[in-house]
């Protein structure tokens, strides 16, 4: 059965659509078959990494039964990454996929796709709205993606208690995945600060050791319809921006493979027998 995340954010522009497909190309380099999912009307992800032009139809074009659910996958050429459009043509697109969101119709869809993918990582609009609610409703897990910044931290109490009410009242079984610190300027006094302070703010555990430096490079890779580390490592920057997202992928493998394991961790085994 594949992990369902979602990664979301309560503002834009703190590089989620970048996340969900850099963190989905290190997760299938790691022989794991990954589908990226772009569940955000503005489409981000989808231009960020060419689906949208090469897919025809998306969630809407399955949720009105008009696609199936596999067979509206557009596979990369390894196959072992495949991306899922919204599917959004006209503004009443947006409309309809809200209302399918707000009805619980992504569930299903999720479900017909299980046993194609290890992973399923969703890339939700920006805030708390209906389609987060939706797709927070349908998914194993939740990435938030954090940038430090004054206005941004200030917002985060919201997305986490998004996270909790759909826990509530419609998905007992999901879980906050991790906090990812994008955008890091190590150089920068004021960013050091509040991430110090944030961290300080939550268990340990909350947050993703890995953190996403703040890199011109993840532009050149978006303008280019690519994964960082599908850049030419002779490009400045493309290696080490690409092994921030490998150590991520490698961080949130082991959080995923130990919640699957009942969420044992070193603190609570007392030997092999």
């Amino acid at each position: 059965m594949a992990s369902v995340i979602t990664v979301g954010s309560q503002k834009g522009g703190v590089g989620k659509s970048t996340t969900v497909l850099n963190l989905g190309y290190s997760l299938s380099r790691l022989g794991r078959r990954v589908l990226l999912v772009d569940a955000d009307p503005q489409s981000g992800m989808s231009i960020a990494s060419n689906l949208s032009r090469r897919a025809a139809s998306g969630l809407v074009q399955i949720l009105r039964g008009d696609a199936d659910p596999l067979a509206a996958v557009t596979f990369a050429r390894d196959r072992t990454l495949a991306g899922l459009n919204t599917g959004i043509v006209e503004l009443e697109d947006a409309f309809f996929l809200e209302h399918a969101c707000r009805n619980g119709g992504l569930a299903s869809i999720f479900r017909a796709l299980d046993a194609s993918f290890d992973y399923v990582l969703i890339d939700a609009p920006a805030g708390v709205g209906s389609i987060v609610h939706g797709l927070l409703a349908a998914s194993h897990g939740a990435i938030l993606v954090v940038r430090c910044q004054t206005i941004l931290i200030k917002s985060l109490p919201i997305f986490l208690k998004a996270v909790q009410y759909a826990r509530q009242t419609a998905n007992p079984q999901l879980s906050l995945t991790g906090a990812l610190m994008t955008m890091r300027d190590p150089k920068d006094a004021l960013d050091e600060q509040l991430s110090r302070e944030l961290q300080e703010s939550f268990p340990a555990s909350v947050f993703f050791k890995a953190q996403i430096p703040l890199d011109p490079v993840y532009e050149i890779a978006s303008q280019r319809a690519v994964p960082v580390a599908r850049l030419r490592s002779a490009l400045e920057g493309a290696r080490t921006a690409a092994q921030a997202y490998m150590d991520l992928a490698l961080e949130f493998r082991e959080r995923d493979e130990a919640s699957h394991a009942g969420g044992a961790g070193d603190e609570d085994t007392e030997g092999l027998f």
